[in-house]
């Protein structure tokens, strides 16, 4: 996978392309990761994050990050996107 084609702030895991966000989850800052696609109709299909070079990061495909509302901490746990233990092998 070349590097120089790869959206800002993104890593590379098993093939997979992720990029991190801070939450904020019962008052501490905590940090995620989100799956991302390389095409938006991808993105579409899988509910992952695209980057548009226009528009920023469009979160499920679908949705600007900007427009997107905060989620609660109960949410990203069911989701998968957060687990108890703090994040710290990146």
């Amino acid at each position: 996978m070349n590097a120089a084609l790869l959206p800002p702030d993104t890593i590379v895991r098993n093939g997979k392309v992720f990029r991190k966000l801070t939450v904020e989850v019962d008052g501490k800052p905590r940090t995620i990761r989100r799956l991302v696609s390389m095409t938006r109709e991808e993105a579409k299909k899988t509910g992952s994050d695209y980057y548009d070079h226009t528009y920023g990061w469009i979160r499920g495909g679908v949705k600007m990050e900007k427009e997107h509302p905060l989620v609660e901490a109960e949410t990203l746990r069911q989701a998968g996107l957060l687990d108890d233990e703090d994040d710290e092998d990146d």
